[in-house]
């Protein structure tokens, strides 16, 4: 009696394998769940902190460069450099990797803004890039942002713009074989619901007027 006793208890305090078993399934599932969580959470970081670089990099150089009579790109790289809005790592020329992994590009021009026949504004504009990770000739080869990051960053900076005098609008650039297409043609925040970004898509260009 005692011998089957003490062998009752031992069995009792000890883990089948099956028990084992759900125990590392669940851990499993809850490992599991939280990387998913993480990494939709950085995603989400990464969206909305490269539509911010997007806008401050707007501000700022309507802000410092109230005239368009400077010598070069790199001059405004330096200078944005200096105030933190892009990384000190960039190349200058108007090229940047932001901490998210977003390669961005700006100009600074005098011209006409036009998609097919129509012109949309004609003077002195700037325009911002967002490249994506289906683009080939990246100046850094870094960027991470995928469609659906180029859906959401798209629609939240034309609506963002809604009440923005100087915004003119939005164009995507996608390949399509060999060739260059418009996916757009210059959106406004009215259109920004209507924006969805194939996985061919190549570069976010916002138009912003120049001072």
């Amino acid at each position: 009696m005692g011998t089957d006793s003490s062998s009752q208890q031992s069995r009792r305090h000890g883990f089948s394998l099956v028990e084992s078993a759900i125990v590392l399934a669940v851990v499993g599932l809850v490992i599991g769940g939280i990387w998913v969580a993480s990494v939709n959470l950085f995603a989400g970081y990464r969206v909305s902190k490269t539509i911010e670089r997007v806008l401050e990099t707007e501000n700022a150089i309507r802000y410092f460069f109230p005239s368009q009579n400077y010598e070069s790109l790199n001059e405004v790289s330096m200078t944005l450099i200096a105030l933190g809005v892009i990384p000190e790592t960039s190349g200058g020329g108007g090229w940047w990797v932001s901490p998210e992994y977003a390669e961005m590009e700006f100009w600074l021009r005098n011209g006409v803004v036009a998609f097919g026949n129509v012109d949309y504004y004609s003077g002195d504009f700037m325009q911002i890039s967002i490249i994506t990770k289906a683009y080939t000739q990246m100046v850094y080869g870094k960027s991470n942002i995928t469609a659906s990051d180029c859906t959401q960053i798209a629609r939240s900076i034309l609506t963002q713009n809604k009440a923005n005098s100087n915004f003119i609008g939005f164009q995507l650039l996608m390949t399509t074989g060999t060739y260059k297409v418009n996916g757009y043609g210059i959106l406004n925040y009215t259109h920004a619901g209507d924006v969805i970004c194939p996985s061919n898509s190549e570069q976010m260009l916002f138009y912003f007027k120049g001072r």
